[in-house]
């Protein structure tokens, strides 16, 4: 997992990007990469305590059994751990996405995410007509062969 080699940046403190009427100015900007650092560097803390806890629990039992047990008493935790990786790979791509200039933009159309969907997840990639559109072919996807599931 690499670092950013961002730094935080300055911002009026009591800046929102909600009143700025300049689509992805340079305080709007600072202002996500800010929030998008902070994110990181917290779910960085969350996931080595994590880890550090489910290290301690596997090396108790020399047991194949009590191995497979603990395994899956820490599932939840793994999956928790996955998903922070997740998490954090993201917001990698938008941390290069504020980079290349393209933070804020619809990877689908073009056309702006909005101040609003961004405020409540920064790591948001397409617009909320994009985002219905693919929710749509996966919901459609996934119903294509309703039958099929009980057939096996």
């Amino acid at each position: 997992m690499q670092n950013s080699q961002l730094e935080i940046y300055p911002i009026e403190t009591d800046y929102r990007p909600e009143t700025d009427h300049t689509y992805m100015s340079d305080q709007m900007i600072a202002y996500f990469q800010n929030k998008l650092i902070s994110w990181k560097e917290s779910l960085i803390k969350s996931e080595q305590y994590s880890v550090d806890s489910l290290a301690d629990i596997s090396t108790r039992e020399n047991d194949p059994l009590d191995s497979c047990t603990n395994k899956e008493i820490n599932y939840p935790q793994v999956a928790c751990i996955k998903h922070k990786k997740m998490l954090l790979s993201q917001i990698d791509a938008a941390l290069a996405n504020i980079k290349n200039g393209t933070y804020g933009f619809c990877e689908h159309t073009g056309n702006p995410i909005g101040v609003a969907r961004l405020e409540s997840y920064p790591i948001a990639r397409l617009c909320v007509w994009a985002q219905g559109q693919l929710e749509k072919v996966v919901n459609m996807n996934s119903r294509a062969f309703p039958r099929a599931q009980n057939f096996y």
